[in-house]
């Protein structure tokens, strides 16, 4: 059985919230099922898995999940050990005392203080215009 991914399943909202067995009748429903059956259930495991490690799902509660987007807005911190960045770049990092620009490349830190970071964002958009006064 070929899993669907998570952004065949639900929208990414930013409103909608799901559980594991949500994600069961979904798989079901996409692959044209009558009933939810335990080859979908492990499936529903795998998906979930699968979208948290690229960011693309956040855990809300416990059992309770939600889509993201793989880049995190601005000003939101992502704690390290929840997820690092799923796309190589630089990113505003904290170690516990100061924020600091930090490249994010094959999936390591590029500084030597890496396993210090314990959170990290993307940067800010750039400014659309530059108008001098």
């Amino acid at each position: 059985m070929i899993e669907p991914k998570i952004e065949m399943l639900f929208p990414n909202d930013g409103k909608t919230t799901f559980c594991r067995a949500d994600v069961s009748r979904a798989i079901a429903e996409y692959l044209g099922d009558g009933e939810v059956v335990s080859r979908h259930d492990i499936c529903a495991g795998q998906v979930i898995r699968q979208g948290i490690n690229s960011g693309m799902i956040k855990r809300l509660k416990s059992r309770i999940y939600q889509r993201s987007s793989p880049y995190s807005a601005f000003g939101e911190w992502i704690f390290c050990r929840d997820r690092q960045p799923a796309i190589p770049g630089s990113y505003l990092t904290w170690n516990g005392s100061r924020v600091i620009q930090v490249g994010f490349h094959e999936g390591r830190w590029d500084c030597s203080f890496y396993r210090k970071i314990t959170h990290w964002m993307s940067l800010p958009a750039a400014p659309q215009s530059v108008e001098w006064p």
